[in-house]
């Protein structure tokens, strides 16, 4: 370490110069199929127990895609060399999920710390039992896991019909082709929703810490003449574990029923809109 540099913002840097190092990115690009999963979450795996370290200081980090290093010998995670280290650590759970999805190349998620530590830990293990014995119940949890790596599909053209969570289905050009079921149980969740807020510092986004009443949020932000404050709303729904594994069950004979390759099967496992605003 070189020395410390506290700029007028209130954020500490931490000046690292380490030979050696390589961006995380970069070397998953390297690696496919599950070697590609199985480093990632290794490597998430270190970067929660960077985080809990953190945690239990009172700190917490944030960086760019670029600024997740690994040693060049052995691929051990090293930050803090790069990015910044502050004292948000109420912010770590979704600055874990931003790391991985950063690196993943997807979107971002708003959740615990705790919650994140969980599910990181359940899909790393998971991968690791169906690598020792592909048995059918391992392989099940296996694919309940993958969804991690399942990027979101944009129908960013009118369709024939708007595709509903739980639907099955293919796409030919920009129209939507249902299959027609008729199945004796729920295919989609009830909405979920969740909000956050961003203040612009500089070039970097701050999360504002909001406080929960009775079912909504509420946001105290110090602003300043020429602040911008970034408000974000998700609306989500997600498909039943019925028709997950409905799906899974049937697609080979559904895609052979409609003369279809089973590689052309769409299935909507979830769906959702954001909605940004900015003061």
């Amino acid at each position: 370490m070189l020395g410390t540099a506290t700029s007028t913002t209130g954020r500490t840097k931490i000046i690292v110069v380490e030979d050696g190092t390589v961006v995380a990115y970069d070397y998953l690009q390297g690696l496919t199929g599950l070697d590609y999963a199985q480093e990632q979450l290794r490597i998430m795996c270190d970067l929660v127990n960077a985080y809990q370290f953190l945690l239990d200081r009172g700190g917490s980090w944030r960086g760019g895609f670029r600024d997740i290093l690994l040693t060049a010998k052995d691929q051990r995670l090293r930050i803090g060399g790069l990015g910044s280290i502050d004292d948000n650590w109420n912010d770590s759970g979704w600055r874990m999920w931003e790391a991985f999805k950063r690196v993943n190349g997807n979107w971002r998620l708003v959740g615990s710390f705790e919650s994140y530590k969980s599910l990181f830990s359940e899909a790393k293990n998971s991968l690791e039992r169906w690598k020792e014995d592909a048995k059918d119940e391992n392989a099940q949890v296996l694919l309940d896991n993958l969804w991690l790596w399942s990027p979101s599909s944009l129908f960013e053209q009118p369709t024939n019909s708007i595709p509903l969570v739980g639907q099955i289905g293919w796409m030919e050009g920009q129209e939507w082709h249902i299959i027609p079921l008729s199945v004796p149980f729920e295919v989609a969740n009830a909405p979920a929703y969740s909000a956050i807020a961003d203040r612009l510092c500089g070039a970097e986004w701050d999360a504002v810490e909001g406080t929960q009443l009775d079912g909504f949020t509420r946001w105290s932000v110090r602003g300043f003449p020429g602040d911008k404050i970034n408000l974000r709303t998700w609306v989500r729904s997600t498909c039943t574990a019925q028709i997950e594994k409905f799906f899974f069950a049937s697609a080979l004979p559904l895609a052979e029923e409609f003369g279809l390759k089973v590689s052309s099967l769409w299935f909507v496992s979830r769906a959702g809109f954001q909605i940004d605003a900015s003061v």
